[in-house]
């Protein structure tokens, strides 16, 4: 992902300190891709100036876990949009066409999990 320095987010999601910005970028062909950066600001003691950081508490984290669905489905929403105006890079393979397959089933995923609740194991799958 390009570095976003100076660039407006398409979108951000923010809950508290914690927020997941989404950035539009075109590559040398311009075809368009997504990135997110993940970040919690907090106010420097020393210099007053409001900072970013991207250590995250266990609160922290439970808050991400509810924006990341939010994000990714923003993303692919966008790609998909861009596919349609063929400003979405065509897949080089089969193994990016099942790539984007996966993805999309994702999202379909994460919306179904937003409506129940789904527990993890520790070993970090899904009962």
């Amino acid at each position: 992902m390009s570095d976003n320095t100076g660039k407006a987010p398409i979108s951000t999601h923010r809950d508290g300190a914690v927020s997941i910005k989404v950035f539009r970028n075109e590559d040398r062909e311009g075809y368009r891709f997504y990135g997110a950066k993940i970040a919690k600001a907090y106010k420097d003691r020393e210099t007053g100036e409001f900072r970013d950081t991207n250590t995250f508490s266990a609160n922290d984290l439970l808050k991400l876990n509810a924006l990341v669905p939010q994000a990714q489905r923003l993303m692919v929403q966008e790609h998909e949009m861009d596919k349609k105006e063929g400003l979405a890079r065509p897949p080089r393979d089969n193994l990016e066409s099942k790539r984007e397959e996966t993805m999309a089933r994702a999202v379909e995923r994460s919306s179904r999990a937003e409506e129940g609740e789904t527990r993890t194991r520790p070993s970090g799958r899904t009962q």
